[in-house]
């Protein structure tokens, strides 16, 4: 059991390093405005998986309250925190727009691990 968690960690890590030589030798190539580019878009990715995750925490803390609450009044407060998405909504539409107008060299620099298959599983 242990040598098997070793070798996973040996794997996951081979495939971390491997990642960040290939986004290397990539962003080397490329000009800076699609590097600006691949930044934005990596940002946006960021400020939108931390959007979400705050949203969540507002939801499970006000249906925490909802659960404690007594009268009717308070349901209204769970509508209002699952309608309130615009700061989601507002990134998921800017990272939508800036990964369709992406050059190729950006959707190169951009692409995360799990967006690469291994070459087993590559359609030939």
């Amino acid at each position: 059991m242990t040598a098997l968690s070793a070798l996973a960690a040996i794997v996951i890590l081979a495939i971390a390093v491997t990642a960040a030589v290939r986004r290397r030798a990539v962003a080397a190539a490329t000009p800076a405005a699609d590097e600006d580019r691949a930044d934005a878009i990596r940002t946006a990715r960021r400020e939108l998986k931390a959007a979400k995750r705050e949203h969540e925490a507002v939801l499970r803390e006000v249906q925490r309250e909802l659960g404690r609450a007594q009268g009717p009044r308070e349901l209204g407060r769970l509508e209002d925190a699952r309608c309130d998405r615009a700061r989601i909504d507002a990134t998921a539409a800017r990272l939508a727009h800036l990964e369709a107008t992406a050059p190729a060299a950006v959707a190169r620099l951009t692409r995360t691990a799990t967006d690469e298959q291994p070459a087993a599983l590559r359609a030939t």
